[in-house]
């Protein structure tokens, strides 16, 4: 679970406040809430862009927090703390709604590569299998087949990411993947056509 920003502690604080003026305590709150929620969603990966804008605005909203605490009670005015705390609730919303299409996104996305990465593992053990053994290719053809071993594991990864949820780490790892599996096609190739040529 992820840690919430620092500057929700002194939300925390301050939704419990009382004073003469006191700061938009309902606001607060709803922000706090709402600052959960993305996180559960993981708004910082799925709507980095949406989040980094309701991030500068908390700073914002946190310096004038601060700024009304150090006046004098009876000389506070909350109106601007009103206005940010009005726009922070509203990004937070955004990047929380943002990040959710964009994980339902990664997750299709993801799972079209998994399955293009599955599809490419055997039609490699297919072609590692074909290539005609003679005692000179022996040893080049018990390293690829290690390195098959390798992408089948790194697969397994990526499919216990996406089982997971971590459909970030799931589609990057499948992209990884899916250019490893080319290398090892092009060197299986080259391993098929020396053998053949050898007779």
């Amino acid at each position: 679970m992820r840690k919430l920003p620092k500057w929700m502690a002194l939300l925390a604080v301050l939704v419990g406040a009382a004073g003469c003026t006191e700061p938009p305590e309902n606001k607060l709150a709803r922000i706090r809430d709402a600052v959960q929620k993305a996180g559960a969603v993981e708004a910082d990966v799925y709507a980095p862009e949406a989040w980094a804008d309701a991030d500068d605005l908390s700073g914002r909203l946190d310096a004038e927090l601060r700024a009304q605490e150090g006046v004098t009670a009876w000389f506070r005015d909350y109106d601007h703390t009103e206005k940010l705390a009005a726009l922070t609730l509203q990004a937070v919303r955004g990047a929380m709604e943002d990040a959710r299409a964009g994980k339902e996104r990664a997750r299709g996305k993801a799972l079209s590569l998994i399955a293009e990465a599955e599809t490419k593992v055997i039609e490699l053990r297919d072609l590692l299998n074909g290539v005609p053994r003679s005692k000179g290719t022996d040893p080049q053809l018990s390293m690829l087949s290690s390195d098959a071993d390798d992408v089948e594991n790194t697969l397994t990864d990526v499919q216990r990411a996406f089982a997971s949820g971590d459909y970030a780490s799931a589609r990057t790892g499948a992209e990884d993947l899916l250019g490893n599996l080319e290398t090892l096609e092009a060197e299986i190739e080259t391993a098929d056509t020396i053998s053949r040529a050898r007779g």
